[in-house]
C-alpha cells in the first residue's frame, strides 16, 4: 500500500456515517459530510480564526458552519459564493483542498 491509498483509506474512516459522518445536502446532492458549528463569539478558536483573515473575521457575526467532505464528491467553491445546507444559506468564507478533502468554512451573516 503506497501514501496515497493509506490516505483514501483515512478518510474513508472519517467520511463514513458510522464514524464521523452525516449525510447533508449540500446544493441539493446528498453526501456524506463531517460537520462543525461555532458561532462568532467561539470563532476565535484555532479552526476558523486561521482560515479568513484578521479584519474579515472582526468584521463577521453569526454562526460558522466549517463543512469536510471527499473533493471528488462536490466542486469547490470560491471565497465569497454561496452554498445550500440542509436548506440553509450560507456564505463561503474560505474552501480548500487538501490530500482529497474539501474544507468549507460558511457564515451565515450576509450582510
Amino acid at each position: 500500500m503506497n501514501f496515497k491509498d493509506a490516505l483514501a483509506q483515512d478518510l474513508s474512516t472519517f467520511i463514513n456515517l458510522e464514524e464521523f459522518a452525516e449525510e447533508v445536502e449540500i446544493n441539493g446532492a446528498k453526501l456524506q459530510a463531517v460537520v462543525t458549528r461555532t458561532s462568532n463569539k467561539t470563532a476565535s478558536n484555532f479552526t476558523v480564526k486561521n482560515q479568513i483573515s484578521p479584519i474579515r473575521h472582526a468584521r463577521l457575526s453569526g454562526d460558522f458552519l466549517i463543512v469536510y467532505v471527499r473533493s471528488c464528491d462536490l466542486k469547490t467553491p470560491r471565497n465569497g459564493d454561496f452554498v445550500n445546507v440542509n436548506g440553509r444559506r450560507y456564505k463561503v468564507e474560505s474552501a480548500e483542498v487538501l490530500h482529497g478533502l474539501l474544507k468549507i468554512v460558511c457564515n451565515t451573516d450576509r450582510g
